[in-house]
Parts: C-alpha cells; sequence; structure tokens
C-alpha cells in the first residue's frame, strides 16, 4: 500500500481555515494548528512543523525522519515508537511528551523542554541535547551514546540502566539524578572527570578531563 504524501494527509484532517500545509518536496506545514490531529503510523519524512501547535497529537509510529520541529509545542504529544532520526527538536517544549521507544539518533534538542516527558527505552545516540531541560524526564533504558549533555538541566531525572557511554555532561546541572545500573564509561561528567571503566551508577574517575592547549 502507497502512503499518501504528508500534506495530503493533513489536508483531508483539516480545516480550511487552520490549513497551512503547502506540497513541497518536503511539506511546508510551519505554525500550523495540528492539536490532537491523529497520524499514527503516518510517513512525514522531512516534514516541515516548525512552530506547529501539536499538543495532544498522536503521532505514534510515525516516520519524522529529518522532520523540522523547531519550536514546536509538543506538549503531551503522543510520539512513542517514532523514527526522528536526524530531525530538529530545537527550542520544542515536549513537556509530558510520549517519547518511548522513540528513534532520536543525531536529533537535535537543544534548549528542547522535556520536563516530565518519557523518553524511556528511547535511541538518543549522538544526540544533541545541550541545555535542554531534562527535569524529571524518564530516560530508563535510553541509549544516550556519544550524545551531547552540554549544560543540560537534570533536576529528579530517571536514568537507571541507561547508557551514558561517552556522553559529554560537561557544565549539566546534575540535581537528585537516578542512576541505578547506569552505564558511564568514557563519558565527561558535569564536573570535567572522565568516567573510567566500571563507572556503572557512578562516575568513578576522580581525574579531570586534560585541558585543551
Amino acid at each position: 500500500m502507497i502512503r499518501p504524501p504528508a500534506y495530503a494527509l493533513l489536508a483531508v484532517m483539516l480545516s480550511p481555515a487552520a490549513w497551512a500545509c503547502k506540497p513541497a518536496p518536503a511539506a511546508q506545514c510551519s505554525n500550523a494548528q495540528l492539536a490532537r490531529v491523529k497520524l499514527g503510523g503516518a510517513n512525514l519524512e522531512g516534514i516541515q512543523l516548525d512552530g506547529a501547535n501539536l499538543e495532544w497529537a498522536d503521532l505514534g509510529g510515525a516516520n519524522l525522519k529529518g522532520a523540522n520541529l523547531k519550536g514546536a509545542n509538543l506538549k503531551h504529544t503522543r510520539l512513542k515508537g517514532a523514527d526522528l532520526g536526524g530531525a530538529r527538536l530545537d527550542e520544542a517544549d515536549a513537556t509530558h511528551a510520549n517519547l518511548t521507544e522513540a528513534s532520536l539518533v543525531k536529533a537535535n534538542l537543544r534548549r528542547t523542554v522535556l520536563d516530565n516527558a518519557d523518553l524511556s527505552l528511547a535511541d538518543l545516540e549522538r544526540a544533541v541535547l545541550e541545555e535542554a531541560d531534562l527535569t524529571r524526564t524518564d530516560l530508563v533504558n535510553a541509549d544516550l551514546e556519544d550524545a551531547n549533555l552540554r549544560r543540560a538541566i537534570l533536576r529528579g531525572t530517571f536514568l537507571d540502566y541507561a547508557n551514558l557511554k561517552n556522553a559529554d555532561l560537561t557544565g549539566a546541572e546534575i540535581d537528585k539524578v537516578k542512576l541505578r545500573g547506569t552505564w558511564m564509561k568514557g563519558a565527561i561528567w558535569n564536573d570535567g572527570r572522565l568516567c573510567t571503566l566500571g563507572s556503572i551508577g557512578e562516575c568513578k574517575s576522580p581525574s579531570r578531563r586534560p585541558k585543551e592547549p
């Protein structure tokens, strides 16, 4: 079965007053009003949804590879199992969003608000989470290998059994974070320490990262 392009799917669901998408190689839906829209499993690869309102929308299992969701309202949005590889979510508000088992490989989440969001079992390998708000975010069993978490806010964050191998947490705010069984080999801790082999649940290296010449 051939899936229709993203803009065709959205055109059926939106009233003319709300319609903001234009057909293009990648659908242009900037600032569109899409609250509570149901597009689970839809092919939305490369779609432009920057500034869009997707509060309470259902995008579970959708293909959002390379999508632009910069500054979008993703509060309570369901993105469970969605593919957001290489997508832009920088400066978006994803408070209470459901991103369980989502693929966010190489995604841009710089300054994204993920307060109380569920990213358990999500794949965030090489993702950029610089200055992101991860207050009470559920990252249990998430893969954050090689992720950039510089200056991120981690207050009450759940990182139990997550993979933080080679992640960079330089300057991050870390307070009351849950780290049971968290794998941290090669991670740079917020105080500059390099976590060595055996760093499970805590960064065991007392040394600091050498200063760059």
